[in-house]
């Protein structure tokens, strides 16, 4: 990322947290935005149910939306950005 994607002013290599970061530096008209890399986040869970009178159990999933396996069953998703 060259840019700011808040202020559209150039991204300047600044040490942030003792890490090299791309930063809107905030002196004279910067935002003072700080890129701080693309990531994911997975998440994953089980949500299973019980049905008190027949015992029958059922089990939580989704149905993917996007690929790799899009239109399959995952029991865990991901965290986007919005």
């Amino acid at each position: 990322m060259k840019f700011c994607p808040e202020c559209g002013r150039p991204l300047v290599q600044h040490k942030v947290e003792r890490h090299l970061r791309q930063v809107c530096l905030p002196d004279g008209e910067g935002c003072g935005f700080i890129d701080y890399g693309r990531f994911t986040l997975g998440v994953g869970g089980l949500v299973i149910d019980a049905d008190p009178q027949t015992g029958e159990r059922r089990v939580l999933l989704i149905q993917r939306n996007q690929e790799p396996n899009k239109g399959g069953l995952d029991p865990s998703g991901r965290v986007r950005r919005l």
